[in-house]
């Protein structure tokens, strides 16, 4: 049961999770899917990363996303059930949350537990992939939007920059725009979990 929900989980990553749909899907209860998503948690397996408002405050009752810890746990249902492989681009952004994660944690130790300080934030159809408050002044952090591109990224910004956050972060594959005309700034992926591994 475990691999069928590490593989239900890993074909979800990066978006918002329905329990009862998934639980349907794999054929179980959506209880037990619950249960059994909370120990992977506790068990530092999975994160929620629940909804927000635009002030950063987690939303109750919205749909949160589910990431895994660490990139290898990702990898499991490839590697050991013969499941599709994780899209780079999905890992990307979970490893740019898990930064934001660790970066938090060292900002007020026990935020990782207690899993609301790193949000997303949707309007509409648009979602920004981590928004949130830092946990040691409560003031909203800058959005992160992580898209692993090389080429064009502007039109990828205006997620951002049409949202009611408005400036942010790009998180890109290789591209470094940091002009500060701009609302959001593109800067390598890369550049960004080491920023916040400082």
């Amino acid at each position: 049961m475990v691999g069928s929900i590490l593989t239900g989980i890993a074909r979800r990553l990066t978006s918002t999770v329905a329990i009862r749909p998934m639980a349907e899907d794999l054929g179980i209860r959506h209880e037990t899917l619950e249960r059994r998503i909370d120990a992977l948690v506790q068990a530092f397996l999975v994160w929620r990363c629940p909804a927000s408002d635009a002030h950063g405050r987690p939303e109750p009752g919205r749909q949160s996303k589910l990431y895994f810890v660490d990139p290898l746990v990702a990898r499991l249902p490839e590697l050991h059930l013969n499941a599709a492989a994780v899209d780079v681009t999905s890992l990307n952004e979970q490893q740019l949350g898990v930064s934001l994660l660790g970066w938090n944690e060292r900002a007020r130790r026990g935020s990782l537990r207690s899993g609301d300080w790193v949000t997303h934030y949707r309007t509409g159809k648009s979602e920004i992939d981590f928004a949130g408050r830092c946990p040691d002044n409560l003031v909203r952090t800058t959005a992160l939007e992580g898209k692993y591109v090389s080429g064009s990224w502007r039109r990828e910004a205006l997620t951002i920059k049409n949202s009611a956050l408005m400036n942010g972060i790009l998180a890109t594959r290789d591209v470094l725009s940091v002009d500060p005309a701009d609302k959001v700034w593109a800067v390598p992926a890369s550049f960004v979990a080491f920023a916040l591994g400082s």
